[in-house]
């Protein structure tokens, strides 16, 4: 086996620590930010694992940049609390999307309902703003 074959062959072994490193430096070069589900979870203030029963958006605008602010609205069933003093079987999730002209010629009401499509099931990972909660960050792993 040539050099250049060995060398080849060994990227399918890579450590976690290597395949680690790796995201991290695309994340960086892409502008994005690796977190783990341990960060996910340590930053949270609310964990559970449930599904999406009713989702809409309540109000959509366009500036006069022509960008695009949309604001949703989706009821999680909780299956089960992983971090946070919830009692309830439900909880409403409140997503706001920012999308830039460029990327955005109407109003997204216009053409969706939803930012968390009924029947998507999986962990959030909430923030809890006096009974409002938001994905933090890149807070949604798919169950």
């Amino acid at each position: 086996m040539k050099k250049d074959e060995k060398a080849v062959n060994n990227f399918y072994y890579l450590t976690k620590k290597e395949v680690d490193m790796f995201i991290l430096l695309l994340s960086r070069v892409w502008g994005l930010t690796y977190i783990t589900e341990e960060e996910l979870l340590e930053y949270s203030d609310v964990v559970v694992d449930g599904e999406i029963v009713s989702s809409e958006c309540l109000s959509s605008s366009i500036d006069a940049d022509g960008n695009t602010t949309s604001q949703f609205e989706a009821v999680i069933s909780i299956d089960t609390v992983v971090k946070g003093d919830i009692q309830d079987a439900e909880l409403t999730l409140v997503t706001n999307q920012f999308v830039r002209s460029e990327d955005a010629s109407e109003s997204f009401c216009d053409w969706t309902d939803v930012a968390h499509p009924i029947g998507e099931v999986g962990t959030y990972y909430l923030l809890d703003s006096d009974g409002v909660y938001e994905l933090y960050t890149q807070g949604f792993i798919v169950g």
